[in-house]
């Protein structure tokens, strides 16, 4: 596994240097040309793309692990029933998706949920429900990596999820030349990550075993299957809903209690953070296959898990530790010369603890676990939330790292500790 696991790590450092090269260089098109409170405008817009997610209804979860069963047993029946399914419902959810976009434009919401970034970026109800109804496509393309995850293809979402910010940029060069309105830049991370998913397609589809067949049509799937396919997949939604609020409402409440100047700020620093933790996700994607394996095989154990616990947590203090290091270089190469000094400290530990949640997280993936696991999350967020209250008039942006730091310790930590130890001893289902 080790060497697995630095293959990839080879592979995702480069990746992830050119990922983090775009991303640094739209921050720094965005804020020479328009000015830097754009950029935390921007930025807020393209948070929407963090909460769809939960429009995944947690369905392309349970597709990671009939994947690796198929890639296991070499049998894709289930899976292509499973894959069939999840097609069909998430085109419907994607439809529903744009169409709560055009009403809320209707009704005038986006400009409430925005608050004073909206300003910047005209008038929200009007472009709004076109970028929800990209996002509705964006849910219906998402089972490509997790079906590529499932195949132990890592390496090939590293890559596809590279391409994404590659583009971005330079689209965003493009259009920052010829004076595009601002909000155009909020588009292009999404159409290219679109792009990317469509594209990752491709090779999921060639990997199933046997070979690829038309997705069977809804008429003949039945009622039953629908309904047991969504019900799996609440436990992978309530995960994700966790996961999702815990880390990526942050925005959304600097937006309504902080300055656009903070937010903004917040915003760029964050990107480092995201940088990060990036790298460690697909770790922790080829771990999520590999500990499905081990579970397959009746191997997978609490004693695994603890000892690549306490490695991953050497792991995290040698990245946190990184990202502390290096936080003023990228400070200086964003055009940031004014930001607390909590918050390279802050970003590092948030970076160290999600390396250490690492292996236990990704070994808990049947539905209980995954239930489990977004209840802690949520009591996490509550936390959060309760500290953020307090911290952010003392702290500022730092504030909010600092709560998500507390609501880790306190509630996420014990909570995946708690159920590691209740695996099986001796690797059983």
């Amino acid at each position: 596994m080790l060497k697995s696991i630095a293959s990839l790590g080879a592979i995702k450092i480069a990746a992830l240097a050119l990922t983090f090269l775009a991303t640094l260089g739209s921050i720094r098109i965005i804020t020479s040309a328009y000015g830097f409170e754009a950029y935390g405008a921007v930025s807020l817009v393209a948070t929407v793309v963090a909460f769809m997610p939960i429009a995944d209804l947690g369905l392309s979860i349970g597709l990671t692990n009939l994947a690796t069963r198929a890639k296991t047993t070499s049998s894709s029946s289930d899976l292509r029933l499973s894959l069939s399914t999840t097609i069909w419902i998430l085109l419907g959810v994607g439809i529903l998706v744009a169409g709560v976009g055009i009403i809320a434009g209707w009704l005038g919401v986006w400009r409430v949920i925005l608050g004073p970034a909206s300003t910047l970026l005209g008038n929200p109800d009007a472009y709004m429900p076109l970028f929800l109804a990209l996002c509705g496509l964006w849910v219906a393309t998402g089972p490509a990596y997790r079906l590529l995850i499932g195949q132990q293809h890592v390496n090939t979402v590293v890559v596809l999820q590279a391409v994404g910010p590659i583009a971005s940029v330079t689209l965003t060069a493009i259009a920052a030349g010829v004076g595009a309105p601002i909000v155009v830049f909020a588009f292009f991370p999404l159409v290219c990550s679109l792009l990317a998913s469509a594209l990752g397609w491709v090779f999921a589809l060639r990997g199933i075993p046997n070979g690829f067949r038309p997705p069977i049509a809804p008429q003949r799937i039945g009622r039953k299957r629908y309904a047991r396919v969504v019900q799996h997949g609440s436990s992978g939604l309530m995960f994700m809903l966790g996961g999702m609020l815990l880390f990526s409402f942050d925005r959304v409440m600097l937006s309504q209690v902080g300055s656009p100047v903070m937010l903004s700020i917040y915003a760029t620093c964050i990107s480092l953070y995201s940088a990060a933790q990036s790298a460690l996700g697909t770790i922790g994607s080829f771990l999520w296959s590999h500990y499905t394996r081990l579970r397959i095989q009746s191997e997978l154990t609490p004693a695994l898990v603890t000892r690549h616990t306490l490695g991953f947590a050497g792991l995290g203090v040698a990245v946190g530790g990184a990202v502390w290091a290096i936080f003023p270089v990228y400070l200086f190469l964003a055009g940031i010369s004014d930001t607390d000094p909590l918050m390279a400290p802050l970003i590092g530990l948030t970076v160290a603890l999600q390396a250490v949640l690492l292996p236990g997280t990704s070994a808990l993936t049947l539905p209980h676990q995954l239930r489990s696991q977004g209840v802690g999350m949520l009591g996490a967020l509550i936390a959060k939330i309760c500290f953020a209250i307090w911290l952010i008039p003392l702290l500022g942006a730092p504030g909010v790292m600092l709560a998500t730091i507390l609501g880790i310790v306190l509630v996420q930590i014990p909570v995946v500790t708690v159920l590691v130890r209740r695996l099986p001893q001796g690797g059983g289902r």
